[in-house]
Order: C-alpha cells, then sequence, then structure tokens
C-alpha cells in the first residue's frame, strides 16, 4: 500500500504511515565484485546470508571453478554473483520500529483477506542485485562435488549464459552437466544460472524483517 495514495476503502492509515518519516532514511551501498574479497563480504552480510561466495570481476584464466563439496545430513545453498551491489537500510533499528508499530494495523486491514498472520508479514530492508549470478541448492548425495564453471569475459555471449554447473560422482570425479537429465532419484538438486544481458540487474538476494514464531520484535532474515 502507498500511504501517500492510499487506495480506496483505506479508512484510517497506520500509525507510521510514511517510511521517509525517519530522520536516517538512508542507505548503504557496497560493491561486490572483487576476487579476495569473500570474507568482507560474508562479513558484511552475515546475517543475511551465510552462503554467497563471490566470482572476480575478471580473470585472466580461460575460465574458474568455484565448487562445493555437499555435506553429509543437511540440504545445501549457493548463491554466486559477479560486479553485485550490497545496499541496506542504514538504521535497522528504526526499520523494526515501522514495522512493530504497524504490524496490528497490516493484521487488521489484509490479515482475513489473505489469511495471513503476523510471522507472513515481510519488510525487505536490504537488496543485493547483480547483472551475472548463479545459484544452487541440493540435498545431499555421498562423495558429490557441485562445481560451478566460469566463463572468461571474452567467451561470453550475449544471450548465453555467463557458466555452467556440474556435478562430479564418486572417487573417480564422473562429471556431468547439471542441465542434463540425472538420476534424480538419487540426487535431488536445482540450479540456475543467468544469460550475459545488457540490461539492468537482477535483485538475487533480499534481506528482510519479519516477526519470528511468538517473537515480539522484527528479525532480520535472509
Amino acid at each position: 500500500m502507498d500511504a501517500h495514495m492510499p487506495p480506496i476503502g483505506i479508512k484510517q492509515l497506520p500509525p507510521m504511515p510514511y517510511l521517509d518519516e525517519f530522520s536516517a532514511f538512508q542507505t548503504i551501498k557496497v560493491a561486490v565484485n572483487e576476487r579476495g574479497n569473500t570474507e568482507k563480504g560474508l562479513e558484511m552480510v552475515a546475517t543475511i546470508s551465510n552462503s554467497l561466495k563471490l566470482s572476480a570481476e575478471e580473470s585472466k584464466a580461460p575460465c574458474r571453478r568455484i565448487s562445493f563439496p555437499l555435506k553429509p545430513g543437511m540440504k545445501q545453498a549457493a548463491l554466486i554473483v559477479e560486479d553485485g551491489t550490497f545496499e541496506i537500510y542504514k538504521s535497522l533499528t528504526q526499520a523494526k520500529l515501522y514495522l512493530a508499530t504497524n504490524i496490528n494495523w497490516i493484521l487488521e486491514q489484509y490479515g482475513d483477506r489473505y489469511h495471513i498472520c503476523k510471522e507472513d508479514v515481510i519488510m525487505v530492508v536490504g537488496t543485493l542485485i547483480a547483472r551475472d549470478w548463479a545459484m544452487m541448492i541440493s540435498g545431499f548425495r555421498p562423495q558429490t562435488t557441485l562445481t560451478f564453471n566460469v566463463r572468461a569475459p571474452s567467451d561470453r555471449v550475449e544471450g548465453e549464459t555467463w557458466g555452467n554447473w556440474t556435478v562430479s560422482y564418486g572417487e573417480k570425479g564422473l562429471e556431468k552437466n547439471m542441465a542434463a537429465e540425472l538420476d534424480k532419484k538419487d540426487h535431488k538438486f536445482s540450479c540456475k544460472v543467468s544469460r550475459v544481458l545488457s540490461f539492468s540487474p537482477n535483485a538475487v538476494l533480499l534481506a528482510r524483517l519479519k516477526f519470528p514464531p511468538a517473537g515480539l520484535e522484527p528479525t532480520l532474515y535472509p
């Protein structure tokens, strides 16, 4: 809902109607694009995602390989970006206050209509945008490694992916393209890769405020 132009039928605005009432309505932007910045980037967005890995802006090698050995007892997810920008509100304290102040009004207006409760409401406070990105999620399979193969900038063609996922099984490392048909009864996975395009980048990760189960204050989630 746009509080500056509320829809017909809204008889009362929320207690704190405008986000730009905040004195610190500002954001912080950080470039995410350099080799060796993995630790710095993870520290910066640790509360948002512990699966973010960064690829270099350029490489003299024909391609790069970013590998993820699967770990037992858990699903595994990964996000790889190149030339990304991470932006988040400067004052999360005030953003939390905005959501906490308005949550009862939101539920009164929309709870019954959309069958939502307090824990379903989210407030986006940060974004990671990138033109080139790749992501995967996979269940565990013994002796299995997923690898993203980055194409050299000179080899990238508009409209085609900027790299591809492969999976290797067993001690001998038998490698298959993850785009091909694999035996998904033994290995359940999903992967996606952006294509080389000239228009605007995509938002690939959101930082959200939401109420945890039985929680009284909004918490930051990836």
